[in-house]
């Protein structure tokens, strides 16, 4: 259900390069997200 979140949100910060603040963001967010997911399953 999160996947398509980080999808969307990669998808957003590669194509939407012109904006670098909005990418950078972007992309931190992203990462964030998935380091969060992956802490999550660790812990069950």
């Amino acid at each position: 259900m999160i996947i398509p979140i980080l999808l969307t949100h990669a998808y957003r910060a590669f194509f939407y390069k012109d904006e670098k603040e909005l990418s950078k963001y972007g992309f931190i967010f992203h990462i964030g997200l998935i380091l969060l997911v992956s802490y999550l399953r660790l812990l069950r």
